[in-house]
């Protein structure tokens, strides 16, 4: 076998699994859920950087001249772009 999941992922799992008992537990089809008193492992919050809107256009339309990816980021992108400042300080 590989190497172990990440504890993001055995979070997803845990709660899916969670819930499937919590639903045999209610539909009285056993007594107890075996997921009673276990944890799932933390997980560190990581920081979230969005990519500046230049970026992310290059990204959609890698192929797109500048001025195509300037038209979009002033209808699109500019109030995006006042939001994030705004927040930001």
């Amino acid at each position: 076998m590989g190497t172990a999941p990440a504890p993001p992922t055995i979070q997803v799992i845990y709660r899916y699994v969670g819930a499937i008992f919590r639903a045999a537990v209610a539909d009285r089809l056993i007594v107890e859920s075996p997921c009673t008193g276990v944890r799932p492992p933390k997980v560190k919050p990581r920081a979230v950087v969005p990519p500046a809107t230049d970026n992310t256009h290059s990204h959609l339309w890698p192929g797109a001249e500048d001025r195509t990816r300037q038209a979009v980021g002033s209808a699109l992108g500019a109030p995006a772009d006042q939001v994030r400042t705004t927040i930001a300080g």
